[in-house]
């Protein structure tokens, strides 16, 4: 299941428990949450979840907004780049 927006969104199986996309496995794996930020448990989804995970975890308000931010400041970089490769194309 997925919620949230296009700058922030998280992940849950649909037993409520939290995921994340782990790059090193290629696959959506079950999170936890350290220091506010979920990290994936190396467990993928379509396993058993680990003992000690917890459902509906989220990360820390700090954390989402940090996330955020970084997102739209992405996006917006992206939007200018386009712009100025087309400038001087309208010919």
């Amino acid at each position: 299941m997925v919620s949230g927006t296009v700058d922030y969104a998280t992940y849950e199986t649909l037993d409520g428990f939290p995921a994340v996309y782990d790059s090193d496995k290629g696959l959506f794996c079950y999170a936890r949450v350290t220091d506010g930020r979920f990290f994936s448990t190396g467990v993928p989804v379509t396993n058993a979840p680990p003992p000690d995970t917890e459902r509906h975890l989220q990360e820390s308000d700090s954390v989402r907004q940090s996330r955020i931010a970084e997102r739209q400041h992405e996006r917006e970089r992206r939007a200018r780049g386009l712009l100025d490769s087309t400038k001087g194309n309208d010919r």
